[in-house]
């Protein structure tokens, strides 16, 4: 066999080899990936207000604010450094003003909104923990031959200061706890499902649903199936109630039918032992509620969903991920404009510790 010839037999050989292992890996890599939860191209679920939004998935406020760089302050001229000082100052006053209206406008159930129960601004802000606020991007940028301030800061709704926990008493009072019906659990599968992760997915395309910290999940009936508020207040706080994700645009069921139910179960000693239910998502037949925040299921997908409870495969409290259609448009805000930005800069109005409480930005 020529030179050439082996070369070119070299070369089919690796490609046949790569291919084989491309057809044997493929699988493998798609049920990682569905064991992480990434089920599909999903991405977070966006409420997007003028200067900011609430991104759905991660559980967090972000807010966009452009403040200028002035060339003077108190009828003095500044030096650039002092200028950027400044400019920064002012971003986090106007990011307070934002965030204040975006946490007043979250949905708290499917009738309550954030103002509702809390109307005072100071407790509005305290509830938000708006001076907890955390400086995650910027940049400097030229507009008009004049230095711009572009920047991002987030608060999160989950923690001890987060949203949902300084929220979760009022809410409670507000909308009591939905009880589901009890289920009869079966002798044979009555032991310890302590250390059993569940995850729930719920495809509520189509019905117009509002995104909320504390919705429910009822069948056609009405009957509570589950209350995410229900497991407390610190499990609540700390892992949320349900993430709402978009799947892209004619993105099929398909996509997830490695399971609406994921059950990883927990040897003490030993490896991780995964177990699979190939389910689908359940289908959420409408929204309910003036907010359209709660969830109502069918009646066949709801049956499962007690099977699945009465046959020990699904946690009292199961993460919730509820795959919607798109982005969310929210209220109308304050718009940030050059002529505030620039008066929160004059000696009367630029007095950030008292008029605005500003706290510590983290960096």
């Amino acid at each position: 066999m020529s030179s050439d010839s082996k070369r070119m037999y070299s070369v089919l050989e690796s490609v046949f080899i790569r291919g084989i292992l491309a057809f044997v890996l493929f699988p493998l890599a798609v049920s990682a990936a569905t064991s992480a939860e990434e089920l599909g191209p999903v991405q977070p679920l966006l409420e997007k207000f003028d200067n900011g939004y609430i991104n759905w998935k991660s559980g967090e406020y972000v807010a966009n604010i452009s403040a200028p760089v002035p060339a003077e302050y108190r009828g003095k001229a500044v030096n650039q450094a002092m200028g950027k000082e400044l400019a920064l100052r002012v971003s986090r006053a106007l990011a307070d003003s934002v965030f204040l209206q975006i946490v007043a406008d979250t949905r708290v159930d499917a009738k309550h909104r954030l103002s509702q129960l809390i109307k005072d601004d100071a407790e509005i802000k305290l509830a938000g923990n708006i001076r907890g606020k955390e400086l995650f991007q910027q940049k400097w940028v030229t507009r008009d031959n004049k230095l711009w301030l572009e920047a991002s800061y987030r608060i999160s709704m989950h923690g001890v200061d987060g949203v949902i926990s300084n929220i979760y008493n009022e809410a409670i009072k507000a909308r009591p706890v939905s009880q589901p019906a009890p289920t009869k659990v079966p002798a044979a599968t009555s032991g310890d499902t302590s250390n059993t992760e569940t995850v729930v997915y719920i495809d509520a395309r189509g019905t117009g649903l509002q995104p909320a910290l504390f919705p429910v999940i009822l069948d056609q009936s009405g009957t509570p199936l589950f209350d995410p508020a229900g497991a407390g207040k610190s499990y609540a706080s700390e892992n949320g109630t349900l993430e709402y994700v978009v799947a892209k645009p004619g993105q099929s069921l398909s996509s997830f039918s490695m399971g609406w139910l994921i059950r990883t179960s927990y040897a003490e000693e030993s490896s991780p032992v995964r177990k699979r239910k190939k389910r689908k998502p359940m289908k959420a037949t409408e929204a309910e509620g003036l907010l359209k925040s709660n969830i109502i299921v069918g009646k066949e997908d709801a049956e499962r969903m007690r099977q699945a409870q009465a046959n020990g495969e699904l946690s009292a409290h199961p993460r919730i991920i509820v795959i919607t259609d798109g982005t969310v448009g929210g209220t109308e805000g304050k718009l940030a404009t050059p002529d505030r930005s620039l008066a929160l800069l004059s000696e009367e109005k630029y007095q950030p510790a008292a008029r605005y409480n500003v706290g510590p930005t983290k960096e």
